[in-house]
């Protein structure tokens, strides 16, 4: 009977560890696929840039100007969370779960998406006073905001969730 019990805890580990794993594997393909996103991006801005330089239209100039700035700062944030989630990702994988790294891991990825959400937003407002037609455009960075802002909501509130947890598992071992 303690074989069984011993094979079933040795096989959950395994499956935990798998789920880890693809966890990790999840958040690098994210970020590939978010680069390609970026670099595509980018290349758009380039070309509208030279385009409106070449035609001398200070509105596509500052439509350009405006987008590439914004995937900049968009990428950095997002590059800077999936680092701290894939770290903390390893840190679960060992066990550490309620653990004040985590609780900042937590608040630093919040914050992250926070501030994408924040330079779509004020994007989102730039684009609006320089390019009004493009009604259906402004109507997906407004959702994209908030999304981002609801996203880093979510993970604030798990910070939170784990800064909790980890004062009563103190608690529990002060007691024990």
């Amino acid at each position: 009977m303690e074989k069984t019990g011993n094979r079933k805890k040795h096989g959950s580990l395994r499956d935990e560890q798998a789920i880890f794993r693809l966890l990790r594997i999840a958040a690098a393909a994210a970020g590939v696929i978010g680069t390609l996103i970026a670099v595509w991006l980018v290349c758009i801005g380039v070309s509208c840039l030279s385009w409106g330089i070449g035609d001398r239209m200070a509105d596509t100039i500052a439509a350009s100007l405006t987008g590439l700035v914004t995937v900049a700062i968009v990428s950095v944030c997002c590059w800077r969370a999936l680092i701290v989630f894939i770290r903390m990702v390893g840190r679960l994988s060992q066990g550490s779960a309620f653990t004040p790294e985590n609780e900042r891991a937590m608040t630093a990825i919040a914050f992250s998406l926070a501030l994408s959400g924040a330079a779509i937003l004020a994007a989102f407002v730039l684009l609006l006073l320089i390019c009004r037609e493009m009604v259906l455009t402004m109507i997906y960075l407004l959702l994209l905001a908030l999304a981002f802002f609801g996203v880093a909501l979510l993970a604030h509130a798990l910070g939170l969730l784990v800064r909790r947890a980890a004062l009563l598992q103190q608690d529990s071992d002060l007691t024990i």
